[in-house]
């Protein structure tokens, strides 16, 4: 029931379109083809997302809080992929795809200190993929703009 999750599907689509074409444009296999949601190769990937399921259903905070993690892992993920390539397409869309997440990361990090009646300065979930002050320069900031709209295959 929290517009948080139902704002960021559209987004997420848009996103997965993005390396879709990566992949196609690099011949590589599309590792979620013919998987269903929660299905990976991964077993670690299985047993995180079962792990975050679980816990995102207990209660309201508890699923801005699996958000906020998402956001957080996606983030650092993406600044360390971005670090080890040189290709100028691939850093665009890792680039898009950043800005996403820290705009999903402000969303979940807002709605979860007004859900927990915590002040705005005041933090209620700690940081465990960046460092406290890599957060904090992100949920203080404003939301970025930008979009990866006109994403065609082979059009950067």
């Amino acid at each position: 029931g929290l517009r948080n999750f139902g704002n960021i599907v559209q987004s997420e689509r848009q996103h997965q379109r993005a390396v879709q074409t990566l992949l196609q444009t690099y011949r590589l296999a599309d590792p979620t083809a013919g998987k269903r949601a929660g299905e990976f190769t991964d077993p670690e990937f299985t047993r995180l997302y079962q792990q975050l399921v679980t816990q995102g259903a207990r209660s309201n905070e508890d699923a801005l809080k699996v958000g906020v993690l998402i956001e957080e892992l996606d983030i650092a993920d993406l600044n360390e992929l971005t670090r080890q390539t040189q290709r100028a397409d691939i850093k665009w869309v890792y680039a898009n795809l950043n800005r996403g997440s820290r705009n999903h990361l402000r969303s979940f990090d807002m709605t979860l200190k007004r859900q927990s009646g915590a002040s705005a300065y005041v933090g209620t979930y700690q940081p465990q993929h960046l460092n406290q002050s890599e957060y904090d320069a992100i949920v203080y900031s404003a939301p970025e703009r930008g979009g990866m709209g006109g994403m065609g295959a082979g059009r950067w």
